[in-house]
């Protein structure tokens, strides 16, 4: 007879055994859960051109995907708000970078266990899509799609002496964990290589230039990948001119104004380009494919943004630069000159002293007007309520004779009128005074 303490053990020990068993069977049926089974399919194509949208759809087999919660993830990076409860699609936008890029689901089906495959796409030039598969016999080489990355330069084609910027771009693996090599031109660049060195710069060498620069790269997983991108280094500047004339002791630039003609040259430092595209005031209307720009400013004292891109024909050269063009206003200014200290055009004037009972001639410079009327300008002067009429010779009529007379007479107000008779121009009148020092 087995005592009360005897008859506890023993229930404890059947418990004990139950609940074991009870376990394992649960792990057993743990283990022996449905793993899920579901297609993938992608449309348009695995392998895509640039800005192109892909719809990836979970096809299921044994399960609903109403009640099913999926987690999708381009390379290592969750898509947190694409994912959940029924969202079996997915759509991946691809930009302008290249390569393979790795989209991967987890499903988490009611009643079955978790599943999980891997698909991708693959972005390619326009000119390198064809019919076949993406590599021979069809798939994604997916050793290439795990480790793939793309190397950034910033700026793209940079002029002589720019610091280039350059960054490793990736969705297929963490970037934090790979080990990176940078080379520039074959010299290893140690310092900048390592660990999570996803980053280095260097400054441009002489115009026409080329750097090559390769990195080399092994991801967390052990799989090695490289690229190289070709920095070409390019100066691209401007020379313009105008088609309006300035006096020829002027040292400054020929100015527009409106209605004259702006020419703009493109210079790319004996660079073979294939095409230049200009634009003005960003509007697509005013396009040119040759090295010179020319335009007409229809408004004074606007700014007229001109901007050009510059390609090789193997379009692997591109380079943006602008300049600004700001018309002007026709001008005319007068100049003294005496017997001793001839013309002194270092200043304009708006007054003019002179000794008495002496002469002087008195010169207006016409500036900005359109190139050719000089010989066609018309010069009408005013002093005091007199017109001056003598001279007929319209060059000689641009100088003005002065005689002084006593200083009590007091300063006299005096004028020049310019115009252009062709092209006609709207007269310009330059308002001065006449007086006689002590």
């Amino acid at each position: 007879m087995r005592t009360m303490g005897q008859k506890m053990a023993f229930a404890y020990m059947v418990l004990v055994s139950v609940g074991l068993l009870t376990i394992l069977l649960w792990g057993s049926v743990v283990r022996a859960a449905t793993a899920p089974e579901f297609d993938i399919t992608i449309t348009p194509s695995q392998v895509v051109t640039p800005n192109t949208s892909v719809i990836f759809q979970v096809v299921p087999k044994n399960f609903f995907s109403a009640s099913t919660t999926f987690s999708w993830f381009v390379g290592t990076k969750s898509s947190p708000a694409l994912s959940g409860v029924g969202k079996s699609s997915y759509t991946f936008k691809t930009t302008g970078f290249l390569g393979a890029f790795p989209i991967t689901v987890r499903v988490a089906p009611e009643g079955l266990a978790l599943g999980e495959r891997v698909s991708g796409v693959i972005v390619m030039p326009d000119d390198t899509i064809t019919d076949g598969p993406a590599i021979p016999g069809g798939g994604l080489d997916f050793g290439s799609v795990k480790s793939n990355f793309t190397i950034t330069a910033v700026p793209q084609n940079p002029h002589a002496g720019e610091s280039v910027e350059l960054s490793i771009e990736t969705f297929a693996f963490d970037s934090r964990s790979a080990r990176f090599t940078w080379r520039v031109d074959g010299k290893t660049q140690k310092d900048a290589s390592g660990l999570g060195k996803t980053d280095y710069s260097f400054v441009a060498g002489a115009a026409g230039t080329t750097h090559s620069v390769r990195v080399d790269v092994v991801t967390p997983e052990g799989i090695a990948n490289s690229k190289t991108l070709t920095v070409p280094v390019v100066d691209l500047a401007f020379y313009w001119w105008s088609n309006t004339s300035i006096p020829l002791w002027y040292k400054g630039k020929a100015l527009p104004t409106k209605g004259s003609s702006v020419s703009v040259m493109a210079l790319t430092n004996g660079q073979p380009i294939s095409a230049y595209n200009w634009s003005i005031n960003n509007n697509p209307s005013f396009k040119s494919t040759l090295r010179v720009f020319t335009y007409v400013p229809q408004l004074t004292g606007l700014r007229d943004n001109i901007s050009l891109e510059i390609l090789n024909s193997a379009k692997n050269l591109k380079k943006e630069r602008g300049v600004t063009i700001v018309p002007t206003e026709m001008a005319v200014h007068i100049y003294a000159t005496g017997p001793l200290e001839g013309t002194v055009f270092t200043e304009a004037l708006s007054a003019f002293t002179g000794s008495s009972h002496s002469s002087y001639d008195l010169i207006a410079e016409p500036f900005f007007f359109i190139e050719g009327s000089p010989k066609d300008l018309a010069y009408v002067w005013t002093v005091g309520d007199k017109t001056v009429t003598e001279e007929t010779d319209r060059e000689k009529k641009r100088v003005l004779t002065v005689k002084t007379e006593d200083p009590t007479s007091g300063p006299v107000i005096a004028s020049v009128r310019v115009e252009s008779t062709s092209p006609r121009s709207a007269p310009i009148t330059v308002p001065f005074s006449i007086g006689v020092r002590n």
